[in-house]
């Protein structure tokens, strides 16, 4: 995972960024597979770079409760 972002962020030597397409041939030519066993495509390298947990904003147990404040009252 790290090496997914770090290519989309910094890219491969000096390539500069990369792209999902990009990331996809850089991670199957250099022989590293999906957790599957299968070959990365751009829907799998897009998923894991937009993937809430991934980015930290997944939380745990999180629940939207209403403030009771809010509804209109007497």
């Amino acid at each position: 995972m790290r090496l997914i972002f770090r290519l989309a962020r910094e890219g491969s030597g000096s390539s500069g960024p990369m792209g999902v397409k990009s990331i996809a041939t850089h991670l199957n030519a250099i022989g590293i597979r999906t957790r599957d066993g299968g070959c990365w495509g751009v829907d799998a390298v897009h998923k894991v770079l937009t993937r809430t947990t991934y980015i930290g904003r997944h939380r745990f147990q999180y629940q939207v409760l209403e403030d009771p404040r809010a509804q209109g009252g007497d």
